[in-house]
């Protein structure tokens, strides 16, 4: 399923934020690929924070790097620009939210979307397929809609 990757300074997001940032950008980017989020669809979201120490980021013009880049590679078919950029803001928010810094910050966090085709990610040894993702799915809504809604 989606896997989600942040890097960010050392330090730029308290500890105790750690686990409902992760459990905020899974969300997201479960929502913005249209996916349920059963337990099924979060517990195979990965989601890794990755903080560097001052010396080990940096810009290319040999300033200190101070942003966020947050990765996101998914099966392709599930995002499109639309859907990118509603979670490039949504994305944003979170982070800034989580590091504790308001909105003018946001040009500080970077959003990369990575599209993998069908056929080039696996999982368990075998290929992941969008009919199986899509079963699972329609699995998961029907247990999570409430008795007698259709």
């Amino acid at each position: 399923m989606p896997l989600i990757e942040m890097s960010a300074p050392a330090g730029s997001v308290p500890d105790e934020n750690k686990p409902a940032l992760q459990e905020d950008l899974a969300a997201a980017v479960l929502d913005a690929m249209d996916l349920p989020k059963s337990e099924f669809f979060r517990s195979a979201t990965r989601v890794y924070l990755s903080m560097f120490s001052a010396e080990n980021t940096g810009t290319g013009s040999g300033g200190a790097g101070s942003g966020f880049t947050v990765t996101v590679t998914a099966l392709s078919g599930f995002l499109d620009a639309e859907k990118n950029e509603a979670l490039a803001g949504r994305l944003t928010g979170i982070v800034l939210g989580a590091a504790g810094l308001d909105p003018s910050h946001a040009a500080s966090v970077w959003t990369v979307v990575h599209e993998i085709p069908e056929g080039n990610w696996a999982v368990g040894g075998g290929i992941t397929r969008r009919a199986v993702i899509d079963t699972h799915a329609a699995a998961a809504r029907s247990q999570l809609r409430p008795a007698g809604s259709r």
